[in-house]
């Protein structure tokens, strides 16, 4: 009976001891900074987190492991006292965080995100600036949003490891007139290089995609490789002198419609469109010639992008049922989920036919609507083509 006791409360014990065991392993444990100098950690699943540096020493070596436990994660601006003097010589490869570090070498901060290195922001005076290929022994991939947001930079180096830049990374850059992608970078953000001095450039073959706004009122003249690319969004090259040098009221880029210019109210597309990307959307800093009242969209068309009538007021728009992605660009996407392509409180008006994803929309978005037959539809086509000759 006593073995059996015994052996009971040995058994208690040798669970106590895993239990505990297995909830400190998970539980983030604050190591005394006496056993860690000069860095303050944080042990939690077998690995050690810096918290805190509690040094002034400029040159820094992270080691590869405290307390023999690997160092996977460096708090943010944990050498920020140290501002651009620090000296960053080693940051182990098992770290997999890491925000805001300094590189004194290219004069720029860069966040360690597992597999990628983000560029952050240049801190240095130069105005021709090369971007690192590599620091602490890892590729930069990424350059981050705003990067040089209205930055005096003239011209600027990008190795070809950037898959990636972000949006309004160059806004403003008016000295910038020229620049060199990388041959593997996927998309041209949103803003990216609104409102900077370039002039010209050329899209690698590998971008599929131009974001909102990307080029618009940038001094862009020249532009080559649109041909790759499988979309380009609303006021892309909005008032560039490239989009400006596009003769007629209709721009087009490709088979696409970007932009009304002419001087009708009463619109008829032309049956050469397949989509509609912001072509009467009121952007901020252009001046609409004109106030729309109609616009009357052919079946050749089958999308109509988010805001394409964006700040137009009270206009009435004949969608047939040819269109079958409206404020998206994927067919299948329900309606409700869809973005506007009106401004809200603007008014605007949907004439379609029974039964059609312009009245589904419609219906799911809240907008006024009226239903018509396909003959009718054509009918006042005609008589807006007759009276705009």
């Amino acid at each position: 009976m006593k073995k059996k006791c015994k052996k009971l409360i040995l058994a208690g014990i040798l669970i106590f001891i895993i239990t505990l065991g297995i909830y400190l392993f998970f539980q983030p444990i604050h190591v005394p900074t006496r056993l860690t100098a000069p860095y303050d950690i944080v042990i939690q699943r077998g690995t050690a987190s810096i918290t805190a540096y509690l040094s002034d020493e400029k040159e820094i070596y992270v080691p590869d492991k405290i307390l023999g436990m690997k160092v996977t994660y460096i708090e943010q601006d944990v050498f920020k006292h140290l501002g651009t003097n620090a000296v960053i010589l080693h940051i182990p490869t098992s770290v997999c965080v890491a925000r805001n570090l300094y590189d004194y070498q290219s004069k720029s901060y860069y966040t360690i995100w597992f597999n990628d290195v983000y560029f952050e922001k240049y801190a240095g005076e130069e105005k021709s600036i090369n971007i690192s290929e590599k620091v602490w022994e890892r590729d930069v991939t990424i350059i981050t949003t705003d990067s040089f947001y209205e930055t005096d930079i003239e011209n600027i180096a990008i190795p070809d490891t950037i898959t990636y830049i972000g949006g309004g990374a160059f806004y403003g850059c008016k000295n910038l007139k020229q620049i060199t992608l990388p041959p593997y970078l996927e998309k041209i953000e949103t803003y990216t290089f609104k409102y900077s001095g370039i002039e010209k450039i050329e899209v690698p073959q590998s971008v599929a995609e131009i974001g909102y706004g990307a080029f618009s009122y940038s001094a862009l003249k020249e532009i080559k490789g649109l041909e790759n690319v499988e979309y380009i969004d609303n006021c892309a090259f909005r008032g560039t002198p490239w989009e400006e040098d596009i003769e007629g009221d209709f721009v087009c880029i490709y088979d696409a419609l970007h932009l009304y210019r002419g001087t009708e109210s009463e619109v008829v597309l032309p049956a050469t469109t397949k989509a509609i990307r912001g072509a009467f959307c009121i952007d901020e800093g252009y001046n609409y010639p004109i106030k729309v009242t109609k616009v009357f969209i052919p079946e050749s068309v089958t999308s109509i992008s988010p805001k394409s009538f964006y700040g137009q007021k009270d206009m009435e728009v004949y969608i047939p049922k040819s269109v079958t992605a409206i404020g998206c660009n994927d067919a299948t996407l329900p309606p409700e989920h869809a973005e506007d392509i009106f401004k809200i409180g603007f008014g605007g008006v949907i004439i379609t036919t029974e039964g059609s994803p312009a009245e589904a929309y419609a219906i799911a978005k809240g907008i006024p609507y009226k239903i018509i037959t396909e003959e009718e539809m054509q009918q006042e086509m005609e008589k807006a083509s007759n009276t705009s000759k």
